[in-house]
């Protein structure tokens, strides 16, 4: 599965803090419209 953001935006945050959020799925997928999280697979994924 591959995920485009289309938008851009502004962070008051050092770009290392916002990738780890950015990749934190359960903290970021709710502010995706129509994210749902499903279920963790056994390597993490």
């Amino acid at each position: 599965m591959t995920i485009t953001i289309r938008s851009s935006f502004t962070v008051d945050a050092p770009p290392s803090d916002v990738w780890k959020t950015m990749i934190d799925i359960e903290r970021s997928a709710p502010c995706f419209s129509g994210a749902e999280l499903k279920e963790q697979q056994p390597d993490g994924s």
